[in-house]
């Protein structure tokens, strides 16, 4: 797929696939391994309630075949390839962060409406700039 907009590239690129494949082989299985850990992590810490309830999670499929292996964001103005266990918070979106997991997979964090208290209402997030799941918190008013 070709992209008209410029591209931002976090860390190193991949290496080329041409050299011999039993070179790549001790480290795609460590980054498989890595991968599988930390999504074992996670799975531990949001079930022992440790994660704030008010906080979504969602699977998606970032990948784009001119960037294998990669998770390719594409917000209009900009592309931007994040290398598995980078993670990119967009600005232009409450609280929302995309962490990229193995091979174009990445979870999109994001922060449950939920409902505010009977004649009450949420305005304005606590504080916008913080890391997921603090910029979720929102004031409630209530009159």
């Amino acid at each position: 797929m070709l992209h008209s907009h410029p591209v931002l590239q976090l860390g190193r690129p991949r290496r080329s696939e041409k050299c011999h494949s039993s070179y790549h082989f001790p480290k795609i299985l460590h980054s498989k391994m890595l991968n599988t850990k930390t999504l074992y992590l996670f799975g531990l810490l949001w079930c022992m309630g440790l994660l704030q309830a008010r906080a979504e999670l969602s699977l998606n499929n970032y990948g784009d075949p001119a960037y294998p292996g990669r998770c390719v964001i594409d917000d209009g103005k900009s592309v931007v390839l994040l290398n598995d266990g980078q993670a990119l918070r967009l600005r232009n979106l409450p609280c929302v962060t995309i962490f990229c997991m193995s091979d174009g997979w990445g979870s999109l964090f994001t922060c449950d409406e939920g409902t505010p208290p009977e004649d009450c209402y949420f305005s304005s997030y606590v504080n916008w700039d913080a890391p997921w799941p603090d910029c979720c918190k929102r004031k409630v008013v209530c009159g």
